[in-house]
């Protein structure tokens, strides 16, 4: 479930199940973002860490169809993975 919230404030998943976006959000790529944490990537410890950030990658690449080799150089030269 998706919920959009009038307030301000970070976007957020709780689980696999809900994910709050506000009014604010750049929608599709904040709930992109949010996806992949409800597919299981990313952990409290470190939410975003390798596993997270290629599989974003992947997803902005289905999605938008971005380059995926360029999105993940981008990530490395970032120090993202």
């Amino acid at each position: 479930m998706v919920r959009i919230r009038p307030l301000k404030g970070d976007p957020y998943c709780l689980g696999r199940s809900l994910i709050v976006l506000t009014r604010d959000d750049h929608l599709n790529i904040t709930l992109i973002h949010e996806l992949v944490h409800a597919l299981g990537f990313g952990s409290d410890r470190n939410p975003h860490g390798r596993a997270f950030v290629l599989k974003y990658c992947d997803a902005l690449a289905w999605w938008f169809g971005w380059d995926q080799e360029e999105l993940q150089l981008q990530a490395h030269q970032w120090g993202l993975i």
